[in-house]
């Protein structure tokens, strides 16, 4: 940034010069992003004219001390910095899928944010990962400057990053749980296409001969689940009955009775030939079926499966979603346009098909 000094400051009325001194001290005291007041408020402040105040507003823009965002307003300038919002402080370290996500995410976005030469914080805003208890001062900071990237489990931060005008990308399944979506109207939007994802997985079960087909997986009983959703909406176009289980820790073979256990009491109680397997992970070296507790005839197509490198199972296809590309893009989105209006975009998933398993175009 440059030094604060008087350029083109000569001429000005005493009037508009008190402004300048007025500001520049606003700004000594601010943090990057502070929304100036508009031309208009401080034309009648200061008892000048808007031309003359954005005379002087230019002088501040020139010396790098403040920028001006069309359709925002005018903000303290500084090193601008990508805010990366986390539930907890371990959950980097978990192994969660959702830490596998967020670990995607941020990686990608690490990348963009280091080729633009800006800088990169990471705020855990729950000390218990729990949605509805957050640490507000840990976001006391954010202001119309910040540039924050986050998903559909920090809704309850939502109000104060709309009251605080904060720059916002969004990556979500495209379902904002009721009463938020009001803030999120002007947020840049990253989609995950799950119909894309949840068909082209069946497709490929069908492919194979499988009639019924259960959904498995983690957290999928919740209400508007988008792949549950995309699920039962396919198998109802398709004349074919829906099954659902839902299992929270499919790994956890230490449980009582054991996940592999509970997939297999049920296929007995009603054998089903195809599995549409939700998020959760699973042991390597051995198959699919083995893993689950089913027979190896028993066909399994993964939807949401996220891995640091493809498993060590035959024949298990997954679709994937490119978390690392949607975290780069979510920053540029942010950072290359800055103040531009909302953004939208559909992200199709990754296909990965397995060993031993022939691949269907997607």
């Amino acid at each position: 940034m440059k030094k604060a000094h008087s350029i083109g400051a000569t001429g000005l009325r005493a009037e508009a010069l008190a402004l300048l001194k007025d500001l520049r001290t606003i700004i000594s005291e601010s943090s990057p992003g502070r929304m100036l007041p508009s031309e208009w408020t401080l034309a009648r402040k200061y008892n000048i004219s808007r031309n003359t105040v954005a005379k002087t507003l230019k002088i501040l823009v020139d010396e790098g001390l403040i920028e001006r965002q069309v359709g925002r307003g005018t903000l303290v300038k500084g090193k601008s910095v990508i805010t990366f919002l986390l539930p907890c402080p371990d959950f980097l370290s978990s192994h969660l899928d959702s830490a596998c996500i967020i670990r995607d995410q941020m990686q990608g976005a690490m990348t963009a944010a280091r080729e633009r030469n800006l800088g990169f914080e990471m705020i855990a805003v729950s000390p218990t990962n729990d949605p509805n208890q957050i640490d507000f001062a840990q976001l006391g900071h954010l202001n119309a400057g910040s540039m924050v990237i986050l998903g559909n489990w920090f809704r309850k931060t939502f109000p104060l990053l709309f009251e605080r005008q904060a720059q916002v990308a969004m990556i979500t399944k495209g379902v904002i749980p009721y009463g938020y979506a009001q803030y999120a109207k002007t947020w840049h939007r990253l989609n995950i296409d799950c119909n894309q994802g949840v068909t082209a997985a069946l497709d490929l079960l069908i492919q194979q001969g499988c009639r019924k087909i259960i959904l498995i997986g983690q957290y999928i009983a919740e209400a508007r689940h988008p792949v549950a959703s995309a699920y039962q909406k396919y198998m109802a176009k398709n004349g074919m009955p829906a099954q659902i289980l839902e299992l929270h820790y499919i790994d956890d073979e230490s449980l009582t009775p054991s996940p592999a256990n509970i997939i297999r009491q049920t296929y007995d109680a009603s054998p089903f030939d195809g599995v549409l397997l939700g998020s959760g992970q699973y042991g390597v070296n051995r198959t699919i079926q083995s893993a689950l507790g089913l027979p190896p005839q028993i066909k399994v197509c993964g939807i949401d499966q996220q891995f640091f490198s493809p498993p060590h199972l035959e024949n298990f296809p997954y679709f994937s979603v490119p978390n690392a590309v949607m975290g780069y893009e979510a920053v540029k989105m942010l950072a290359d346009n800055p103040g531009a209006q909302r953004q939208e975009r559909k992200y199709a998933y990754d296909f990965y098909p397995g060993k031993k398993f022939r691949t269907v175009a997607v």
